[in-house]
């Protein structure tokens, strides 16, 4: 068992020897983090009663429960239904291993597995994959993990593009009351024109209050003019000797005197009377 927030330490240790109140902490702390902090009604989680029941029963463990909660109703719902193929992928990668995807072709695989194979083969790859193993066990709640070192340089951005908020829940990937009407687009994979490998910036996982202003060119002050001076160009003849050539000014076109004179004048096709 563990707590999910990267900001406790870890508790380890066996499942049959933890009190039922904290087994339902647990329980609290998977929902967290594999819906997104989503707000479930109970008929939403009636849906997985039973599997609420064998974990306090010592009958499931705690990836078992967290296979129980991508394959039901409610995720699927939220998660799938609402979302394209890309950013059900990246929900996909954040819920259940705690970041982002990495290469446009662990993208490609999990989008044939999900076409090829079903929607249960698709959460099953998460679950009995060899990081999950590695990361969470059998008895460690989903988080998000920040190893230290990346293999690239931009993975840790996009673990704090996914991450999006300090407790690793983002209500923005929820459906429901407060879902979106439509469809949310992906955030790494094919967004905004970008692949998945391409460069991800670290600014966009910030919190606003530590986000640098942005950049702006400085803007040049009024200037005096001669509007009837001439043009001046200079060429480079020879080092530190230029040839300067100077244009007279342009003046705008006036009308003929004769014009200003019948300007008050009545005219019918192109006779002055």
């Amino acid at each position: 068992m563990a707590f999910s927030s990267i900001d406790m330490p870890e508790c380890a240790g066996s499942l049959a020897d933890v009190a039922v109140s904290t087994k339902a902490q647990v329980i609290h702390m998977c929902y967290k983090h594999v819906f997104g902090n989503a707000y479930l009604m109970e008929s939403e989680r009636d849906g997985l009663a039973v599997a609420e029941s064998d974990f306090k029963l010592n009958n499931l463990s705690v990836r078992e429960l967290v296979r129980a909660m991508g394959k039901s109703e409610a995720y699927r719902k939220r998660f799938f239904e609402r979302s394209g193929p890309y950013r059900f992928v990246e929900l996909n990668c954040k819920h259940f291993l705690g970041r982002g995807p990495v290469s446009q072709e662990e993208v490609s695989f999990h989008v044939q597995k999900l076409i090829n194979e079903g929607y249960d083969a698709e959460i099953d790859s998460y679950v009995d994959c060899a990081e999950y193993e590695r990361k969470f066990g059998m008895d460690f709640v989903p988080r998000f993990v920040f190893e230290g070192t990346y293999q690239r340089n931009d993975n840790f951005n996009r673990l704090a593009i996914m991450r999006k908020h300090w407790d690793g829940c983002s209500t923005s990937t929820v459906s429901g009351s407060t879902a979106p009407g439509k469809p949310i687009p992906a955030q790494l994979c094919m967004g905004h024109g970008g692949y998945v490998n391409g460069f991800i910036g670290v600014m966009k996982g910030l919190p606003a209050g530590f986000r640098p202003e942005p950049s702006r060119p400085p803007v040049p002050g009024p200037f005096p003019s001669n509007g009837q001076a001439g043009l001046k160009i200079r060429i480079k003849v020879a080092e530190n000797l230029y040839q300067v050539y100077e244009m007279p000014s342009i003046t705008a076109k006036v009308e003929p005197a004769w014009k200003k004179e019948r300007a008050g004048e009545k005219r019918w096709n192109g006779v002055w009377f």
